[in-house]
């Protein structure tokens, strides 16, 4: 097939343009044209805009290009390009010129420019070109790279030296060898050089379907945390295989983990290589998002390890783990089949689940969805959780935590507890769980601490409303005689003090015929307990409610609190 070699052409359209005192547009139309070596210049009397809506072939060989550029155009100001595509046809080249074992192979030439914008740019070259950088700049003030897509071999984009006041912002970049800022700090007047909100895809740094991406994961934030610009770390579509990652801070920017592949973990316990599958600490402004699922596979390890059947039971992995967290956000990805709790929050402030979801089948032994431990400010929102454990559990320490408009069962319910186990835990307070709905539950929401044992903290500022029971057994609990296995004492009282709970506007069915058991300690009995608007039914006919220890308000419709009839185990 013979193309239409344009070079004379546009050289000529762009003589007759530069002289023109109107702006003016060249446009290459439709279609497939080859082109050699092109070098237009300014200076020119009005804005110019090339419109590209063909593609152009440069020659396969580099000898017949005729110049350094294919097209190079220099000394202008107001220049637009628009439109399709520029085909370098690279791939014979770069087998004769590969600078990874010829030292004096040929590169591409950079652009000078000032003020000059890319956006909504494309780089699109096989993963084994060489030398191909995407953009590079130099000597260059003011140059933007906006909303740009580039896969290359090596850098997506350089800089090199006195590259000044450049942004780079909104690319996704990957394959390659990432965004490089090469040889500053040669000349003394450089000024600071800005990259923000940039996308590194795993690929880059050998991540890859069906393979262990532990060492990619663990690379590239390696260079996001280092980075001093926002970055967002990409697992592309895709099943991928994982063992133990853990990163940590702090990092110099705000991270970004957008998971859209599913992740999957060994299935046996030792192969993980560590308590949790991915673990993140010490880190301000963590984002992670995406439609993705970390599956942790963990039916063959439910069996193995039941510990409602072995008080000594092995402590397995999780999916999840964020130690120490600030300011961050979890938001639309799954977490499947842990083999332990889905997810653990130890030692974060201000840390957000929102859209989240949990799913393992009710008969998975362990697997708490969120667990929550001396962290304050948590919201977990709009999230459905499903497990064979507590939906929500929070442990000593948890501090203003809302959980709202989340979806529970099958599971054990929202439980705050167990408490008063170890002497050293941290008082519990501010506690809300609002517009909730629990189906099939083991439990609905409940406080648990145990008796004989030495913690002696408080827990206060509870406020649980709003919320619908759907055949949820033990609707509404506080059990300080909580004994999971039966094998503890109960000689002595549970020390932990509760005080200034309300309870209110609950509604639907109960599997159990009390709705309401509220068995407080003897030794430090409730105090504050507010009980409003609880329309609770058991096969058609009220709920009951039991009460000991507390004296609770009740107004509105709530059944009569009668002392048990039998102490509760």
């Amino acid at each position: 097939m013979y193309y239409f070699y344009i070079d004379k052409t546009l050289t000529s359209a762009w003589a007759e343009v530069c002289a023109s005192t109107s702006a003016v547009k060249i446009v290459i139309s439709s279609g497939t044209y080859q082109m050699t070596h092109i070098d237009v210049k300014g200076l020119c009397k009005t804005s110019i805009e090339i419109q590209v809506d063909s593609i152009i072939k440069a020659p396969i060989k580099p000898a017949n290009v005729g110049g350094g550029q294919l097209l190079k155009i220099n000394y202008v100001s107001s220049l637009t390009i628009s439109g399709n595509e520029v085909f370098g046809q690279g791939s014979y080249a770069w087998k004769q010129n590969d600078c990874s074992t010829n030292t004096n192979c040929k590169l591409l030439g950079m652009v000078s420019c000032k003020n000059f914008k890319f956006d909504g740019f494309n780089v699109s070259v096989s993963s084994d070109s060489a030398n191909t950088n995407g953009i590079h700049i130099g000597t260059s003030p003011g140059v933007n790279v906006l909303n740009t897509q580039i896969a290359t071999r090596d850098d997506c984009v350089s800089l090199g030296d006195d590259s000044r006041q450049v942004l780079v912002k909104n690319v996704t970049c990957g394959p390659g060898h990432g965004i490089s800022i090469e040889s500053l700090d040669k000349y003394k007047e450089e000024e600071p050089l800005e990259v923000q909100s940039v996308t590194l895809e795993i690929s880059k740094f050998g991540g890859k379907p069906n393979q262990d991406i532990a060492k990619a994961l663990t690379s590239a934030w390696a260079e996001a945390c280092a980075s001093t610009s926002a970055t967002k770390i990409v697992i592309p579509s895709g099943t991928y295989q994982m063992t133990h990652v853990d990163v940590k801070g702090p990092c110099k920017a705000p991270i970004e983990i957008q998971i859209d592949g599913t992740i999957k973990a060994p299935v046996k316990p030792e192969d993980v290589g560590g308590d949790q599958l991915l673990r993140i600490g010490y880190v301000n402004s963590l984002t992670i998002s995406g439609n993705g699922v970390i599956d942790g596979q963990g039916s063959y390890a439910w069996k193995q390890n039941d510990c409602s059947k072995k008080v000594q039971c092995k402590l397995l992995g999780m999916n999840l783990g964020f130690n120490f967290i600030n300011n961050s956000i979890v938001r639309g990805i799954t977490t499947k089949d842990s083999k332990h709790f889905h997810v653990n929050v130890l030692g974060c402030n201000n840390f957000t689940f929102d859209g989240f979801k949990v799913s393992a089948p009710g008969d998975s032994a362990n697997t708490d969805g969120i667990h929550i431990g001396r962290s304050t400010g948590i919201n977990i929102l709009n999230t459905d959780i499903a497990t064979g454990d507590d939906c929500v559990s929070l442990g000593d320490g948890s501090r203003q935590v809302l959980v709202q408009n989340v979806k529970c069962g099958p599971g054990h319910g929202i439980s705050i507890g167990s408490l008063g186990k170890y002497k050293e835990e941290e008082p519990v307070e501010g506690i809300t769980v609002k517009s909730c709905t629990l189906t099939g539950t083991s439990n609905g929401v409940r406080i648990k601490t145990w008796p004989n044992e030495p913690g002696t903290i408080t827990v206060t500022d509870m406020t649980f409303e709003d919320i619908t029971m759907q055949n949820v057994s033990n609707p509404v609990i506080i059990d300080q005689e909580y004994c999971p296995w039966n094998q503890c004492s109960k000689q002595n009282p549970s020390k932990i003090k509760i005080s200034k709970v309300i309870i209110k506007n609950i509604k639907g069915t109960s599997g159990t015929k009390e709705g309401i058991v509220l068995a407080c300690s003897s030794g430090v009995p409730c105090e504050g307990v507010e009980i409003s608007n609880v329309d609770l039914t058991f096969n058609g006919a009220p709920a009951t409610a039991t009460c000991s220890n507390v004296k609770p308000k009740i107004t509105g419709k709530v059944p009569a609190c009668e002392a048990p009839t039998t102490k509760k185990e």
